[in-house]
């Protein structure tokens, strides 16, 4: 993905973040949140510099943070644009390979332990007041 998609695929989430919906249950047209896949935060991942290692004369970097960790730059970055994510990860055994939700490196929802409350709670409060003003 070159910059230059990245800068697209991101405004148009967050132009998509403007939009007032209806729904049948709601007769006020609201605002809300939208969430990505595939997950920028699961390509573009911070390195730690003076990790470097030589491998057939390519560069390798240690990643700074596990790839399963939620916390990460990028999702953060994202976030400012009203914007989340959904990040999948696959592992050895069926019980490893899932998926959530992701707003500003809070879990919202994750196909393992269903709805994080406490999570939802604290980003509907600031998602909700910010996005119908």
């Amino acid at each position: 993905m070159t910059g230059t998609n990245l800068g697209m695929y991101l405004i148009q989430a967050a132009n998509y973040s403007n939009y007032e919906f209806k729904t049948k249950f709601i007769q006020v047209p609201i605002k809300i949140l939208i969430f990505i896949s595939p997950a920028i935060s699961n390509v573009i991942r911070e390195i730690k510099l003076d990790s470097k290692i030589m491998v057939n004369d390519k560069e390798y970097f240690e990643l700074y943070h596990d790839l399963n960790l939620t916390v990460n730059n990028v999702n953060s970055f994202i976030g400012c644009f009203n914007v989340g994510e959904i990040r999948s990860f696959k592992g050895n055994f069926p019980k490893y390979n899932y998926f959530y939700f992701l707003y500003k490196n809070q879990i919202i929802w994750d196909s393992l332990n269903g709805i994080r409350l406490h999570n939802y709670n604290k980003v509907y409060d600031l998602v909700i007041n910010k996005l119908s003003k």
